[in-house]
């Protein structure tokens, strides 16, 4: 059946709309996205784990390597690398907040933003040597948090280090 236009179109189906001529189209302008901070700009320190053991606490032991990220949203953000290559790495986002103090660190208030459960039960991969351990605290949990004479900070017996 035809069109509209003259055009033949499958019985039941609407006709397409037509196609815009090429000479109706102005300039293309492009659209405009307002600029995005970054999580670097948001990062208030960057700590990397230099001493107290890799066990497990509110997240997942058996690391290789741990960091935290303190952000300026009130989330910390965890990374820990469980083999020496560096492929099997977690990141976990947390809320935290601070008592008046600056003595103790309360992780996890915010239940929107806790941990799935599944990323706390540890794992094994005999091919790699990773033996990760579940985690053994839960959440919410208040940290004890220090600060040494060399400008380290120390969470719950785990030193860390901040990185420039």
């Amino acid at each position: 059946m035809p069109d509209a236009a003259g055009e033949t179109v499958a019985s039941g189906l609407p006709a397409p709309p037509p196609l815009p001529d090429s000479s109706d189209v102005g300039p293309v302008e492009g659209i405009v996205t307002p600029e995005v901070e970054s999580d670097t700009a948001r990062v208030t320190g960057l700590w990397r784990q230099i001493g107290g053991g890799n066990q497990p606490d509110f997240l997942l032991g058996g690391y290789v390597t741990s960091e935290i990220e303190f952000l300026t949203d009130g989330t910390l953000r965890v990374t820990r690398t469980f083999d020496a290559a560096g492929g099997i790495t977690f990141t976990w986002r947390i809320s935290f907040e601070w008592d008046d103090g600056h003595s103790e660190l309360t992780i996890g208030q915010d239940a929107d933003m806790r941990p799935d459960e599944a990323s706390l039960r540890g794992f094994t991969i005999p091919t790699l040597g990773v033996e990760a351990t579940s985690a053994t605290q839960d959440l919410p949990c208040a940290l004890n948090y220090e600060e040494s004479e060399r400008g380290e900070i120390v969470l719950e017996g785990k030193t860390y280090s901040s990185v420039e």
